[in-house]
């Protein structure tokens, strides 16, 4: 039985990463894949769960480098507002 309780966390903990990091096209082309698979197996309902995630999403932070435009911006008060610590503060504490 605990074999596969751990089985279950390590597939779980799996695919959260892959969803997590994967680009948003391959993690489209993997829903398709497997929803043809499961239509093939007679599994209706999972065929058109996995199908109903939007084809063309909006773009995110996910998505992969320059997708969100968090970094288009040089300006100093963009980068401070994004980083959250103030340039004099880091001043401040290089000097110590």
């Amino acid at each position: 039985m605990q074999e596969v309780i751990v089985a279950l966390i390590v597939l779980t903990a799996a695919v959260t990463l892959l969803r997590r990091y994967l680009p948003a096209s391959v993690r489209r082309l993997v829903a398709t894949t497997l929803a043809r698979h499961a239509r093939f197996a007679g599994m209706e309902r999972l065929a058109s769960r996995l199908e109903r995630e939007p084809l063309v999403a909006a773009p995110s932070c996910d998505d992969g480098c320059g997708s969100c435009g968090g970094c288009g911006s040089k300006s100093p008060q963009a980068v401070q507002a994004r980083s959250g610590i103030s340039v004099d503060a880091l001043r401040k504490t290089a000097h110590k």
